[in-house]
């Protein structure tokens, strides 16, 4: 980064208090987003499981071969430092099992680094019916930069998404098991998304917009997907897109990064409590490794039966 950023003293703020940090901190939050947080938590209450949902006339989401959970509990400071931001709210709230059509963080270029709570779940600009965004929740990375629905956001819109987790989910049987992936190190990641900005077109309302705004544009995201690394791929075929940090400022400036699975080596696999397969739970009951689960990874014992 430049010497007179690095050379920055700034704070953490929210709510006007401050507190200085010994590196750079960026974020501009609508002065009501705890409301809108908690709002997108609401309109995700219907979600289904997310190997449960299908595509059809309800505009439901099928999430089979998709990122479809994610968790942004680890620290934001440790977030403000992986990005390079300048500002981060102390009272943000760390999330256990952000859910699609839901408020999550994501990382974008403006005049610096900034982090803002986009919906997740990608509306094209031109779109006529904003439920399209329950299907657009991922990107293919092999056609993003062709499909019309996110072709001019692979060009212009590129965002980074701050994770410490995602969920993917073993079919055994009928049921369905979480699993957890992480870095074995235990610190934060970022994942390839994409944004656009949207605004309802006259005579078109959704019940999650703003009700004293509601021609306002709206900003949301997708997260781009790849095949599955071998960690994954004993649960899943496909796995979001991992951005590494010397790869940040090309991705999000619109240059060639490449969209591959990430290493094995620097993931694990953990089996957590099925209480995660409800949208409505975020609390961290749903990382909780089930009793007498083990990790797999880099050197971690595999489950009997799952990884060999």
């Amino acid at each position: 980064r430049s010497t007179a950023r690095a050379g920055r003293r700034p704070a953490f703020q929210a709510g006007g208090a401050t507190r200085a940090l010994d590196r750079p901190t960026g974020l501009h939050f609508h002065s009501n987003w705890l409301a809108l947080l908690v709002a997108s938590a609401f309109s995700c209450r219907n979600a289904t499981h997310p190997h449960d949902a299908r595509t059809g006339s309800s505009g439901k989401v099928d999430l089979t071969g998709m990122c479809g959970r994610f968790t942004q509990s680890c620290s934001w400071e440790e977030t403000a430092e992986l990005f390079d931001l300048e500002e981060v709210p102390e009272d943000l709230p760390p999330r256990y099992n952000v859910a699609p059509t839901q408020l999550a963080a994501v990382v974008r270029n403006e005049d610096v680094r900034r982090l803002r709570m986009l919906r997740w779940g990608l509306i094209p600009g031109g779109a006529r019916d904003p439920s399209i965004g329950n299907r657009l929740i991922n990107a293919r990375a092999e056609t993003a930069s062709v499909r019309p629905s996110f072709r001019e956001a692979f060009r212009a819109r590129r965002c980074l998404v701050p994770v410490d987790g995602f969920f993917e989910w073993e079919r055994l049987g009928r049921r369905r098991q979480p699993w957890l992936f992480r870095m074995r190190s235990g610190v934060p990641f970022a994942l390839a998304g994409l944004y656009e900005r949207w605004r309802p077109p006259p005579g078109v309302s959704a019940p999650w917009l703003p009700e004293n705004e509601p021609s306002a544009a709206v900003e949301t995201f997708t997260i781009l997907t790849t095949d599955a690394n071998p960690v994954v791929a004993e649960v899943h075929d496909r796995m979001p897109v991992i951005v590494p940090p010397d790869a940040f400022d090309r991705w999000l400036g619109g240059g060639d990064v490449a969209l591959g699975p990430y290493p094995e080596e620097a993931m694990t696999a953990l089996r957590v409590s099925p209480v995660v397969n409800s949208p409505r739970n975020d609390d961290p009951r749903c990382v909780e490794p089930l009793t007498g689960g083990e990790e797999r990874g880099a050197g971690g014992r595999s489950p009997p039966g799952l990884f060999g």
